[in-house]
């Protein structure tokens, strides 16, 4: 399988590589939610083109380095390994830049005084990517780039409390 040097495509993006970071975890989530846009890219009969313009499409005003790099993994065939690429740049641009880059799904939307609550529980740089939903009830769960995750979630307490009642 070919392989994708994550530490040169770092120092290619130069100051760029938080933007592109930040663009590459927008697409890791639209693809993890998405499951039939995943079968659509790893279709080998569906045209490279198609796929790269359908992409284009559905992000946002991307940044141009990372539309080069989602065509340029297109082009090498490697569609399958987008998630695992994302995740895996999240964690070097956070070591990199010793900055956490934290995820925060809570139920409702935060106010700024929870948002810097939160921020002062890391106890260090931090970057809030804040996603809602609304099955949690309440709380909130925090995952940091490279595997640190915490459930605080009404939904997560109940199901605790669910698992020790079946196994008691």
């Amino acid at each position: 399988m070919k392989q994708v040097n994550l530490n040169r495509l770092y120092d290619l993006a130069g100051n760029k590589a938080l933007e592109l970071e930040e663009g590459f975890y927008t697409l890791r989530k639209l693809l993890e939610k998405n499951f039939n846009l995943m079968v659509f890219l790893e279709n080998s009969l569906i045209p490279k083109e198609q796929k790269k313009k359908l992409l284009k499409d559905l992000l946002k005003s991307p940044p141009k380095f990372l539309i080069e790099l989602i065509n340029l993994l297109i082009d090498e065939e490697l569609e399958k390994e987008i998630i695992k690429l994302s995740h895996e740049f999240s964690e070097l641009v956070s070591k990199k830049q010793k900055i956490k880059l934290v995820e925060v799904t809570t139920a409702f939307p935060l106010e700024d005084s929870e948002k810097k609550g939160i921020e002062s529980l890391l106890k260090e740089k931090s970057l809030l990517r804040l996603q809602l939903d609304p099955s949690l009830l309440g709380g909130f769960k925090l995952k940091v780039a490279g595997g640190l995750s915490l459930d605080a979630s009404l939904k997560g307490k109940l199901n605790k409390l669910r698992e020790d009642l079946i196994n008691a």
